[in-house]
């Protein structure tokens, strides 16, 4: 207890000491990295104590230098303040010192990179370098212990995989365990969208998550919404299409035996060779098995890691699919056939379901009935009439694509 208390004091000493330095203004930045993560940690300095750390997670290659990292920061992070503190503390001097001044200076108030030597700004940087270090030992242990978990995910999912009677080979050793899902929402059939969201190890990657809307399935028809989904998927990636090419090294359904078998029949009629399983949902909509295309289960009670893995990434595409789902179906709900018909605006629309009541009763209407609202001229009325003369009530028109495509293969 007393060798707590002394170390208490000590520190409390040696922050206010190196934190009371005039009142003056400036930041400190530091560049953190290793084979896995880069980050940029700013100190903020303001009337001369140190008010708190932000760190930064960024994009860089093994040939970065913490230096550059730190100039190609400063650079991007300044530009979008309007007051950059008077001085910037960095642990190297910049190549481009001088330009990177002139930037910051903006033609005003002189701004300077410095490296300090001595004194109090030296002591101030030497105490945000020791809680550097705690923060790696942090980063390290976090990433180590992500790292084993993926381990962990991928060496179950091998044995899934060789359970279900897939090769091995399917999966990219020394590289994340790239994973593709698919879940299908509507309501009663209307609005149907499919949505597709795609995992590398553990984590989403949400640039190649892909919305689809279902044109050649009419009605609730989830193994038909599926397959199209699936067709338009990896028809993309044979015709070259950009941001289709990367291919999955396995695809989990939202769904069981249903939805693994009807994906496979488009995955086979490509002549594609990727491995598909589903995963099924207990009462309590918790993912609680891996199924596959014969039936068989593996249940996830005894596979721990992989259970939490396929929980997360089932809870994901549901969660992507059902908010593209209701963005789509809020936006239809305030939209009517009237909006189809060139020349009419939403004036028109409104004054003619005002005047009409329906658009069963403008579909009915004459030409000359047409043009008792006042905003409908000739012109328009004969749209009108024309538009309805070639989209008679109850027939539409549904496009081509996994329909066809299916029946072809059968």
């Amino acid at each position: 207890k007393w060798r707590d208390d002394l170390i208490a004091v000590k520190a409390l000493k040696e922050t206010q000491r190196v934190t009371m330095i005039s009142d003056q203004d400036f930041d400190i930045v530091y560049a953190l990295k290793d084979q896995d993560h880069a980050f940029v940690v700013l100190f903020p300095v303001r009337a001369g104590k140190l008010s708190g750390r932000e760190t930064f997670q960024i994009q860089a290659d093994e040939s970065d230098s913490r230096k550059n990292m730190v100039s190609a920061f400063i650079k991007q992070y300044y530009s979008q303040w309007a007051s950059v503190p008077p001085e910037i503390l960095v642990e190297e001097e910049p190549d481009e010192k001088e330009l990177l001044e002139e930037f910051l200076s903006r033609g005003r108030r002189k701004v300077q990179v410095t490296v300090p030597q001595r004194g109090s700004k030296k002591a101030l940087m030497d105490l945000t370098r020791k809680d550097l270090r705690e923060m790696t030992k942090t980063i390290e242990e976090r990433a180590s212990s992500r790292r084993e978990r993926e381990r962990l995910v991928y060496a179950e999912m091998q044995d899934v995989m060789k359970e279900g009677g897939f090769s091995r080979e399917k999966t990219r050793e020394g590289k994340p365990f790239r994973v593709e899902s698919y879940d299908i929402s509507n309501t009663n059939g209307v609005d149907s969208v499919g949505a597709m969201v795609v995992f590398e190890g553990l984590e989403p990657v949400k640039k190649d998550y892909r919305r689809f809307k279902i044109r050649t399935i009419e009605g609730a028809d989830d193994y038909g919404s599926l397959q199209e989904v699936l067709y338009r998927r990896f028809r993309r990636a044979q015709e070259g299409s950009r941001g289709f090419q990367t291919m999955p090294d396995m695809i989990l359904m939202d769904g069981g035996q249903g939805q693994v078998t009807a994906a496979l029949k488009v995955i086979r009629a490509l002549g594609l060779n990727v491995p598909v399983v589903g995963m099924a949902k207990d009462d309590r909509h918790r993912t609680r098995a891996i199924v596959f295309e014969d039936g068989h289960e593996i249940d996830l009670v005894h596979h721990a890691v992989l259970f939490r893995y396929c929980g997360t990434i089932q809870e994901e595409v549901h969660r992507f699919a059902i908010d593209y789902h209701h963005r789509l179906h809020s936006k239809n709900s305030f939209r009517s056939e009237l909006d189809d018909i060139p020349g009419i605006g939403p004036k028109r629309r409104n004054d003619l379901l005002y005047y009409f009541k329906s658009t069963e009763a403008i579909r009915k209407a004459s030409e000359e009935e047409l043009m008792q609202v006042p905003s409908v001229n000739r012109k328009a009325a004969e749209s009108i009439a024309a538009y309805f003369a070639a989209h008679p009530a109850g027939k539409k028109t549904f496009g081509t694509g996994t329909v066809e495509f299916l029946e072809e293969e059968e």
